[in-house]
């Protein structure tokens, strides 16, 4: 009897917890939202400042006026203008961009570059003339000798 009651008591704490976490997401969508919304305002109040006294004296007045902080914002608020809300949020940096890890980035030798290009000449060509052929089997004879080993 006892065990039930400790379910019933911990899916009642789940339930609350995740209606807190579903409100919280709604509140933060709002938030992210508005953020969005106030940023494009300042972008087109930029560009419409900027098509007003060029782009040379559009320059002075933001380094005269704003942080140095304010002239990397402004750049992000411009581009808000015209992206989507997801570019926009990833510009803000409301939505972290993607990572790279020096782990997954492989580099291939220079010297294999050469596979590429016989890769997708071999993928273009519909037919392949005689010596083509001729040539391909000797290094696929070669390619396959050097994976035995």
């Amino acid at each position: 009897m006892q065990n039930s009651t400790e379910i019933t008591s911990d899916i009642d704490r789940i339930k609350h917890a995740d209606q807190c976490a579903t409100e919280a997401i709604d509140s933060a969508k709002g938030q992210m939202g508005d953020a969005i919304d106030l940023c494009k305002d300042v972008g087109q109040q930029l560009d419409a400042l900027r098509a007003n006294v060029g782009q040379r004296k559009f320059a002075i007045l933001l380094s005269e006026n704003f942080s140095e902080g304010f002239a990397m914002r402004a750049k992000s608020y411009r581009k808000i203008v015209k992206a989507d809300d997801r570019q926009a949020m990833l510009s803000l940096g409301v939505i972290p961009g993607k990572e790279k890890s020096e782990c997954n980035v492989i580099k291939a030798d220079p010297f294999f570059t050469w596979v590429n290009k016989i890769s997708g000449y071999v993928r273009q060509s519909k037919t392949l003339t005689p010596a083509e052929r001729v040539s391909l089997k000797g290094l696929q004879r070669d390619i396959e000798r050097a994976l035995e080993a």
